[in-house]
Order: structure tokens, then C-alpha cells, then sequence
């Protein structure tokens, strides 16, 4: 609430954009200028967590339409489609069994096919994908600039045939090129800060983490943190960074371990029980910190100012997203989704993160219900144009099952 420490914040267009949730242009502020590289590793990092949540959307719709939803009329190149949705989602078997129903893939097909047939087979699998595994692969992003953010190549990536008599075409997109994609961005997040702050980079991303993602060694116990990486985020501490990675790490013990450091981590300990994580609780405790944190501001500027609520709102969503994490690393799934909507539901304005909404259209695909879905891909489309890539499995997941099923809605 300091003025002074907001200014150099306000003043730059950055951090301008970030208040928006404008990853792309903030992106092009900090390319501008980058000062000591932290703002610019911040939107590099969303944008890997943005298109790895977009690939796992893809993934986890293509996995349901040429899966379980399969249909004769199916093109036959739609078992690589499903091979490659399997092995980003790290199902190694199905991934092998579906790239192997293809003895001869089409030469748009080859070089992806071998790579993701190799991965499913390798020792170990799912092994890591890194930036440098993806270099060479056809249309795959030849690099990811400092400060850029290029796009895929013209969409569709690839147009098959139906296997009836209407032979009608199928456009689709490579979720390949939105892996490369995303981890470009994770490698220039990681090059645009010095060494000391790389661990800052990787606990962020780990919340995100998909299964061929790389994951790096559990950072140090230090927990002091520039504001840079602070300002406008989820995390409210330094600690509650390295709180979250080591939910993911360790599940729902890391709440006792990190609640004497960690807010994020205090405001859920109430909430954990040997039964598991109280949801009632963690949304009241929630609720609370919203509360506190605006009268805390208000004490602290001697007087109510604008901004105030638009931040105890991001307060309120942080303890919500902080307790859907731990849930679900403790195999609390449903838990996990009930506070994912009561955190959606509050995500406007500052807190409608574009990362956080991705990844609630991959959690709505994984539930077979691609209404919301497409509503959040709707509106982040023309922000983010790259994701058109995963939304020809969602668009088609919707088809399919308006076609077989009696109609589904989102999950509440």
C-alpha cells in the first residue's frame, strides 16, 4: 500500500499490462524495457503455464473423441492424434498401442510420430520433453526470442479425411508445436534472470506441471523473494512460492511444514484434518482473508482507496487456488474442483488470470464437458491466438457429443 513502493510498479506499462492480465502485452512492455529481467522471466513463465495448460486441454479432449468416443467413421491418422494426446498426458502404454496402429504415417505425420513413439517406449517413460528435444520437428517454433512471443504456424496444422461415405474433412491442429511452444517460454523465462533467481522461475511453473514437463530439484528452504515477483500474483510472500511447489511435491503434509512461513499456508492449516482438506473451511478462511487483507491496506494507506478491493479479492482467490491445489495433490479430486469453481467465480478484474482460466477449460475437457470451456477459449483466443491449436479437439469434443450423448454442462 506504500505509494512509494507501488510507484515504480504504476509507472511502467508492464506492470500496467499485468494489472489487465495482458501476458502479451506486458511481454512487449518488458521487451521494451526489461530492467533487471524479473517482470519479463514473470510473463515468460505464465506464458509456458498458459500453453501447457492449453496442450493439456487438447490432450485431454482428443483422448476422449478418438478414445472412448471413438467412431468407425474416424480418419485413420486420428490414432497418431490420440498417441500424441496419451503421451502428453503421460500414459505411456496407450500412447504406444495408438502410434503403433499407424505402420505407415502420412510425410506430415513422420517426424512427429517417431519422436512421440520414441518418447513412449523410452526407459523411464514419461521422461521430461525439453526445448532442445523439440528443435527440428516440422513447424515447431524455431526459437522463443527474449521478449517474443511467436505463433504457430497457419491453423489447421493438418486436414484428414472421414472414413464414410461423405468423406468429410477433419481439421486439427499438432499439440506438438504448443509443447514447443510452452517450453520455449519456460527456457527464456529461465535465461532472462540470473541463476540465483531460477528457482523462483521453477517453483512458479510448478503448479502447472504436466507430466513430460521437466522438474527440477526441490529449491532451497530460502524463501525472501524480490517484489517483483509478488506484485499482482497469487502468491503473497516469498514463501508461499515455494509452499506451493512442495504441495505438489509432497501433498497435504506441506501445509504443517511450511504454516509458520507461508500465508497461504496458514490460512489452509485450519482447514486439514486427518480426514484430509475441510472445503466449508478453507472457503470461509478464504473469505476472512479477504476481509482482513482490505482493512490491513485501509489501516496501512489511513483511508479507503480504489485498488483495495480489486486485492483482497486476489487475497480471497489465492487462499481458494492454494486449497484446490493441496486437494488435489492429496487425490481430493472432487474437493479440488468444487473450490476451483468457487475460485473461478471470483476471478474478475486483476484476478482473472488467464493461466487459471486455461487450465479450468483442460480441467472442464478432462470432465467430457466442453461448454465452459469453449467460452473461456472464446474469450482468450484473440489474446493468445496459439491456442487455436487446442481448440479444434475441444470445438469437435462438443460435436461428438451432441451427436452421441444427451447434452452435458459444466461442472458446478
Amino acid at each position: 500500500c506504500d505509494d512509494a513502493k507501488r510507484a515504480p510498479f504504476e509507472s511502467h506499462a508492464g506492470w500496467r499490462a499485468m494489472f489487465k492480465r495482458d501476458l502479451r502485452g506486458a511481454l512487449e512492455a518488458f521487451r521494451a524495457d526489461p530492467g533487471d529481467g524479473r517482470g519479463l522471466a514473470r510473463v515468460h513463465a505464465d506464458l509456458a503455464a498458459l500453453y501447457g495448460q492449453a496442450t493439456l486441454m487438447g490432450a485431454h479432449a482428443t483422448g476422449h473423441i478418438y478414445g472412448a468416443d471413438r467412431q468407425d467413421t474416424d480418419p485413420v491418422e486420428a490414432a497418431y492424434l490420440l498417441g500424441v494426446a496419451k503421451g502428453v498426458l503421460g500414459e505411456c502404454s496407450a500412447s504406444t498401442e495408438a502410434l503403433a496402429a499407424i505402420q505407415s504415417p502420412l510425410d506430415a505425420l513422420q517426424a512427429h510420430h517417431t519422436f512421440w513413439a520414441g518418447r513412449a517406449s523410452a526407459e523411464g517413460c514419461p521422461t521430461a520433453v525439453s526445448y532442445a528435444d523439440l528443435q527440428g520437428l516440422p513447424g515447431t517454433p524455431s526459437g522463443v526470442e527474449s521478449g517474443m512471443d511467436p505463433e504457430l504456424a497457419a491453423l489447421p496444422h493438418y486436414t484428414f479425411i472421414e472414413r464414410s461415405d461423405d468423406a468429410r474433412e477433419v481439421h486439427t491442429g499438432e499439440l506438438t508445436h504448443l509443447v514447443a511452444l510452452s517450453a520455449g517460454h519456460r527456457a527464456a523465462a529461465m535465461s532472462a534472470v540470473p541463476e540465483a533467481d531460477q528457482s523462483v522461475v521453477q517453483a512458479r511453473l510448478m503448479p502447472w506441471q504436466l507430466a513430460i514437463d521437466p522438474v527440477s530439484d526441490a529449491p532451497s528452504t530460502t524463501t525472501d523473494v524480490h517484489a517483483e515477483w509478488l506484485f499482482l500474483d497469487f502468491a503473497l510472500v516469498g514463501a508461499d512460492i515455494y509452499f506451493l511447489d512442495a504441495v505438489k511435491r509432497q501433498g497435504l503434509s506441506a501445509v504443517a511444514v511450511w504454516k509458520d512461513r507461508s500465508l497461504l499456508a496458514a490460512a489452509l492449516a485450519p482447514a486439514v484434518t486427518a480426514e484430509g482438506l475441510v472445503v466449508e473451511t478453507v472457503i470461509d478462511r478464504a473469505s476472512d482473508f479477504r476481509i482482513q487483507l482490505k482493512k490491513t491496506m485501509q489501516t496501512a494507506s489511513g483511508s479507503a482507496q480504489s485498488f483495495h478491493p480489486g486485492f483482497a479479492q486476489m487475497g480471497e482467490v489465492a487462499v481458494l487456488r492454494a486449497g484446490m491445489i493441496v486437494a488435489d495433490a492429496n487425490d481430493q479430486y472432487r474437493d479440488a474442483g468444487i473450490l476451483r469453481i468457487n475460485a473461478l467465480e471470483r476471478s474478475d478484474g486483476p484476478s482473472r488470470d488467464p493461466v487459471f482460466l486455461i487450465s479450468t477449460a483442460a480441467w472442464d475437457a478432462g470432465n467430457r464437458s466442453p461448454l465452459r470451456a469453449q467460452e473461456i477459449v472464446h474469450g482468450l483466443v484473440s489474446r493468445y491466438p496459439s491456442i487455436r491449436a487446442a481448440r479444434y479437439p475441444l470445438d469437435a469434443l462438443h460435436i461428438r457429443l451432441g451427436r452421441t450423448a444427451a447434452p452435458t454442462t459444466a461442472v458446478h
